[in-house]
């Protein structure tokens, strides 16, 4: 007997539910996250509307200010188990992206392979090389700017070399994370990009790193 059922026969025991049915308030979670879904689902298909007609440099602070509006959904969303075909959690991780959030972004990322998310079908890759290649894009980026590429970077190129099954990712790509990691490396650890260079290679020949390599290995005194 649950505590409802227990509830109940106290009631008639005493006679107060004599001469009337009573009815358990009907608590139905499934049917309120969905419909919370529907809304929620609704409300950024006509975000995105409304950025397509956005002017593109008032787009991150659109972008910024959705994702505060929505945060306390985000919240909610993290307690779902599954978020097969959620634009909504989809959404907020690209915004996220978009404004700069790389370590938030890659975080859900992580979560959202965990909990099966999927990209919407405009999206050629699933979230996790999604996730992959936007933590590099914009490590380049950082770079060519005269930044770092950032502890996130660092976080994805970990996982890669570890042979995560969770992060396999296709070995160009994989690759492309090495050089960049030697790049930034070649003057304070050589002997380390040095390595990332040649591993790189192996993963894929047309990484066009050799002359990087010759380089090296004469700054380091390597003789074949």
């Amino acid at each position: 007997m649950n505590a409802w059922q227990r509830h109940r026969a106290n009631l008639l025991k005493e006679g107060t539910g004599k001469g009337k049915t009573e009815k358990a308030p009907v608590v139905n979670a499934v049917g309120k996250a969905a419909a919370l879904l529907a809304t929620l689902f609704a409300m950024i298909v006509q975000n995105i509307a409304d950025l397509k007609n956005t002017a593109q440099e008032d787009r991150p602070e659109v972008k910024s200010g959705l994702i505060e509006q929505y945060r306390d959904d985000m919240a909610k969303m993290l307690k779902l188990d599954d978020w097969t075909d959620n634009i909504f959690v989809f959404w907020n991780i690209v915004w996220r992206f978009d404004t700069g959030d790389i370590a938030e972004a890659w975080g859900l990322v992580k979560l959202g392979i965990e909990k099966n998310l999927t990209t919407p079908d405009e999206f050629i890759q699933a979230i996790k090389e999604f996730g992959i290649r936007q933590v590099l894009e914009h490590a380049i980026s950082a770079v060519e700017n005269g930044g770092i590429v950032g502890m996130t970077f660092y976080e994805v190129l970990d996982m890669l070399e570890d042979k995560d099954e969770h992060f396999a990712t296709d070995a160009h790509l994989h690759a492309r994370y090495l050089r960049l990691a030697a790049e930034e490396g070649e003057d304070k650890l050589p002997e380390i990009s040095l390595a990332y260079y040649k591993k790189a290679t192996k993963l894929h020949k047309d990484i066009h790193v050799k002359g990087k390599i010759k380089a090296l290995e004469k700054k380091l005194g390597i003789t074949k």
